[in-house]
């Protein structure tokens, strides 16, 4: 592909097509148009039996046209060529775009999942909606295989279409979640996103509600029974399956915006200042004890812990990510690492924002408040060193598409 080429993006309706039963709480002709637009394509094109109105959405920003008879990208242009009746994990045409940009695919050639593909077009080549593979075209096509965490599923009867959604809920979880959110949280959350999906409650109403979840546990964590901490406990784990389903639900609905990113970004910093300033406030209230020196140990927690957000923030803006701090790739998840990065990366795995979080939660049931105040004070020091270093040596980067 040259740079003076444009990507299309291209789906194949054929006869009877049935554009009603949904795929994960989607219109299936708005998933496929949806999961093109994030690909990058400058256009989308139905070829066959689409009607106006069956692939709307209001995410979809990218102009959209019908075509009810063979169709063929210009001279200046590649074709992403998708079949209605197949439903394929949502970075899959993203991958493929980025191979067909920097010319690791070049057209006519066909992205594989098993006897599934994805078509990459040039001007040589025509899309019918009754003829899927042109025989002259397949022949001289090149394959290549899907990454193994993608998927392309047949999703053309009711019955295929609730197992491409269970497809879909299944690859939700991000290659950068740590151990605890893997194995205990994903399991659990995806059956809930698989309920909400079909409804119309939005990621950022989950998001919402788990902000409020966070900030009246860090108040129980400031008041004196030991009941109030075990509440707190309790929510603290509620919070963080609800932060978990707020992302997942973006990502299967195609619903995920800026006002999204940064609520999830402010607020998963905001509930863990409000968990360590309630275990503060509560210390600070517990007679006995050296009051001046647990003042100074909370300060320097919650002042780390806000430089950590603020290091974060400055990242997620230089990778123009939106201020979602998830877009960005520090050293540590990145190829070429320092022996310092592998550390942090092998770390990284189990001290995640989940794992944090629920482990105060346990610290203030059992009402081990100054030792969370000590942990957290150290933990958020290291980090805040750590990200101050990697933006001043600017060791951050973008997520790759595929991740």
């Amino acid at each position: 592909m040259t740079a003076t080429q444009a990507l299309v993006g291209v789906v194949r309706v054929p006869a009877g097509f049935d554009a009603r039963t949904p795929i994960g709480g989607l219109a299936p002709l708005a998933r496929h148009a949806l999961s093109l637009q994030q690909a990058g394509v400058s256009r989308v094109v139905f070829v066959g039996a689409a009607e106006p109105g069956q692939w709307s959405h209001p995410a979809l920003t990218v102009p959209v046209s019908s075509s009810p008879g063979p169709w063929s990208p210009t001279g200046d242009e590649v074709a992403l060529v998708l079949d209605a009746n197949v439903s394929v994990h949502r970075l899959a045409p993203s991958w493929l775009a980025a191979q067909v940009r920097e010319g690791v695919v070049v057209a006519p050639a066909q992205a594989c999942a098993g006897a599934v593909q994805i078509e990459v077009v040039n001007a040589a080549g025509r899309v019918q909606a009754d003829a899927p593979v042109d025989p002259a075209m397949a022949a001289a096509s090149s394959r290549c295989p899907l990454p193994p965490h993608m998927f392309m599923v047949a999703a053309a009867s009711p019955a295929e279409r609730r197992a491409a959604t269970r497809a879909h809920v299944r690859h939700l979880s991000k290659s950068t979640s740590g151990v605890i959110d893997r194995r205990v949280i994903r399991p659990v959350t995806r059956r809930i996103t698989a309920v909400l999906c079909k409804t119309p409650i939005t990621p950022n109403m989950v998001t919402f509600v788990s902000i409020a979840l966070s900030l009246v546990a860090g108040y129980l964590a400031s008041l004196a029974p030991a009941e109030a901490g075990w509440i707190a406990c309790a929510l603290l784990v509620v919070a963080r399956f609800t932060d978990c389903v707020d992302g997942e639900l973006a990502r299967l609905k195609y619903q995920g915006s800026l006002l999204g990113a940064w609520l999830d970004t402010v607020g998963d910093g905001a509930g863990i200042f409000a968990v360590v300033l309630g275990a503060w406030v509560h210390v600070m209230r517990t007679p006995g004890g050296d009051a001046p020196g647990w003042l100074a140990v909370g300060a320097v927690g919650l002042f780390a812990w806000s430089l950590v957000q603020v290091f974060q923030v400055l990242a997620a803006r230089r990778m123009e990510t939106g201020g979602s701090v998830q877009g960005v790739a520090w050293g540590h998840l990145q190829a070429e690492r320092t022996l310092g990065e592998r550390v942090v990366g092998a770390l990284a795995v189990f001290a995640r924002i989940d794992t944090i979080a629920v482990g105060y939660g346990i610290l203030i049931a059992v009402g081990a408040h100054r030792g969370l105040l000590v942990l957290h004070a150290v933990s958020a020091s290291v980090g805040a060193l750590y990200f101050g270093l990697q933006l001043a040596r600017r060791r951050v980067a973008r997520l790759a598409a595929g991740s």
